[in-house]
């Protein structure tokens, strides 16, 4: 259908802070959280206490995609079309939701969810956070671009938040940018909503969380970690986190932004950081003219009005940021340690904790916008504080936005390795080889460990375990259990003194991360390419029977897939 289908906005009255009343199905799937009677309940209980927010208002279906409209949009990303296991239709629902203001208020927020449609196998919880943005409709529950990475995963079989955070969206206020505390509530209180939904949406989740996010999503997913690990633990317990390029050290590596005197490609975050932490703290100035000069003091307010986006906002101020200060405000920013500005710089540093779940930091040491260092810094913090479970990659020599793919796909596959199925059960197939190439007495024959209550389907189509009278090809085995969940095996019928057929299981490739040299062990000769994350041929070469080194030393850091010219892949990275 895609996201201009069509499918009517509801209007809806909101009393009593935001609590709906009453709304129109017209022409769209809605589901009313509460009755009237529970939402005065409901009221009752955030006025008489700020814990347990999660408080869900509204969710509305917005759109539904088709497999194909969802490889649309892979193909516009420039990624591969076999590089994503695109398997599913998506929904997507706009849910408006209570959260915490630091001013101790509730407030109104707005954020995404995806789900794999009519899926009932119970599936991973997947939390994207966004990276930055001034033009409210360009968040996720909006229908902004990054959205569609949240399509992308509920594809692939994930469930998954993206919050647009507090003023974004269709939420109240204006957005704190930066902001660790408000980040990480407003992801935390979208998951809630997102577990509260199970039963009015019909899923379930299996119990693996993966929280991901680049550039202020990178901030504002350390933030979530932190706030889960530390604070919540009994609520979820994350599978895997990936920080990318985030400005984690906000105070130290990212501040320098402030004090330099080089150009810097968006000016426009230094008065965004200045109004949110004024909107948090209100003590950095009583006047936007004790911080700016006159011309941008009086321009702040109208482009910073949610209306305007971040390149607009850019193209108003110096390309040397700390010239739209006034230069007694930036000579205390560098001599005073206690000046408000450090101070609130430093309350929103994301690196005072020990990360328990396997964390790896993604970023490019060519990074433009968010300084290489921050990840650095992080990285070497952690482990300072003594955390076993953090890694860092660097992608090599891109920029901000070049680096965003390159980290998105390595964060990718670390959740795919890290996913355990709902279902995996333990099946050993073996293949007895047709005696000639048009001969059709080859068969199959199927050993599991404690089977259930389970479906089989192969895929010629038989719904026997076992097979026989099997002409020489490759055979597919689906196992669905009571809940819907599947699995697949394969096994490939020979011919006997023939030609063996090709498996997934047909190369290997080792060290993975790798820096200067590969290992490639093959069952049979075959030429290969290696492409980079768009596509693109980086290398050819021929693979003789066995092991063989393939040197990447001219390669540069980041994602990369092997292909061979029968169709197998393997995906891996170059680190340094």
């Amino acid at each position: 259908m895609g996201r201009h289908s069509g499918y009517a906005n509801p209007s809806y009255n909101i009393l009593f802070q935001y609590l709906p009343i009453s709304l129109s199905l017209a022409n769209s799937k809605i589901f009313p959280y509460f009755s009237f009677m529970k939402q005065l309940i409901v009221l009752a209980g955030i006025l008489s206490s700020l814990a347990g927010w999660s408080q869900v208002i509204s969710v509305e279906l917005i759109d539904h995609y088709t497999v194909n409209e969802v490889e649309d949009i892979v193909s516009g990303f420039g990624i591969p079309a076999d590089f994503l296991p695109l398997e599913y239709e998506v929904d997507f629902y706009q849910i408006h939701y209570l959260t915490p203001h630091p001013s101790g208020d509730s407030v109104l927020a707005t954020g995404a969810l995806c789900l794999p449609s009519g899926v009932t196998c119970p599936l991973p919880l997947s939390s994207y956070q966004h990276g930055t943005m001034a033009k409210k409709t360009d968040a996720p529950s909006t229908g902004g671009g990054e959205l569609d990475l949240g399509i992308l995963y509920a594809s692939v079989g994930y469930a998954i938040t993206l919050p647009d955070y507090i003023g974004l969206g269709e939420g109240e206020g204006f957005h704190l940018y930066v902001h660790a505390e408000s980040e990480a509530n407003a992801a935390l209180d979208l998951l809630r909503a997102a577990q509260d939904l199970q039963e009015q949406l019909e899923y379930t989740f299996d119990g693996q969380l993966f929280i991901w996010g680049y550039s202020q999503g990178g901030h504002a997913t350390a933030a979530l970690q932190r706030k889960i690990e530390t604070e919540v633990s009994d609520e979820f317990t994350i599978t895997a986190s990936a920080l990318m390029s985030g400005p984690y050290d906000i105070s130290g590596a990212q501040a320098e932004v402030i004090t330099s005197d080089q150009p810097y490609p968006t000016p426009g975050y230094l008065p965004y950081v200045v109004l949110s932490y004024q909107e948090v703290y209100g003590n950095l100035y009583e006047s936007l003219e004790d911080v700016f000069l006159p011309e941008y003091a009086a321009i702040i307010p109208t482009v910073f009005d949610g209306n305007t986006g971040m390149g607009t906002i850019n193209s108003y101020f110096p390309d040397v940021p700390n010239q739209a200060l006034l230069p007694e405000v930036l000579e205390a920013f560098e001599n005073d340690p206690n000046h408000p500005i450090r101070i609130a710089l430093e309350d929103n540093d994301v690196m005072d904790w020990i990360p328990q779940v396997p964390t790896n930091i993604y970023y490019c040491q060519a990074d433009d916008q968010v300084i290489y260092l921050n990840s650095v810094n992080a990285y070497d913090t952690f482990v300072s504080n003594g955390s076993t479970s953090v890694q860092i990659f660097n992608g090599g020599d891109y920029d901000h936005g070049g680096c965003a793919p390159l980290a998105m796909l390595a964060g990718f596959n670390f959740f795919q390795d890290s996913r355990v199925p709902a279902f995996n059960p333990v099946a050993t197939l073996n293949a007895t080889a047709a005696s000639t190439a048009s001969s059709s007495d080859g068969s199959i024959t199927v050993e599991l460990d404690n089977p259930g209550n389970w479906s089989y389907e192969w895929s010629n189509g038989t719904t026997e375990l076992n097979l026989e009278n099997l002409p020489p090809g490759f055979y597919i085995l689906t196992i669905t259990d009571e809940n819907g969940c599947t699995a697949s095996f394969s096994a490939a019928v020979g011919v006997i003194n023939g030609v063996e057929e090709w498996s997934q299981n047909s190369v290997q490739l080792f060290p993975n991360p790798a820096v200067d040299e590969v290992t490639i062990r093959v069952r049979h000769a075959s030429n290969a390419q290696v492409l980079d994350a768009a596509g693109r041929v980086m290398a050819v070469c021929h693979l003789p029977n066995g092991e063989s080194p393939l040197s990447i030393k001219d390669l540069a850091p980041g994602m990369y897939v092997l292909k061979l010219e029968t169709g197998a892949c393997v995906r891996f990275s170059v680190g340094i």
